[in-house]
C-alpha cells in the first residue's frame, strides 16, 4: 500500500556543508553531512531545500525574506 501522507518537501537547515567554512573541524562535520543530504535528496526528488548554517537566527519576516533571497538556500 502506498503511503497517503507524502511530504511536500524537505528542508535541511543549519547545514555546514552548504557553507564555505575553512575550519578543519567544521569541514570534517560538513563532509559527514553529505551522505545524509544526498539520501534526503534521493528520497524526495520533488522538493529539497538546503539552508546553510547562519551565525544569527533569522527572526522576523524581513530576515526570512533576506534568507530566502540570498545564496543561503539552495533547492530543486
Amino acid at each position: 500500500m502506498e503511503n497517503p501522507f507524502e511530504p511536500f518537501g524537505w528542508v535541511i537547515n543549519a547545514s555546514l556543508a552548504a557553507g564555505g567554512t575553512t575550519h578543519p573541524t567544521l569541514r570534517a562535520r560538513a563532509a559527514g553531512e553529505l551522505t545524509h543530504i544526498e539520501r534526503v535528496r534521493r528520497s524526495s526528488a520533488h522538493r529539497t531545500w538546503l539552508v546553510g548554517w547562519q551565525p544569527d537566527a533569522p527572526v522576523g519576516a524581513a530576515a526570512l525574506r533576506q534568507l530566502t533571497a540570498g545564496a543561503a538556500v539552495s533547492g530543486r
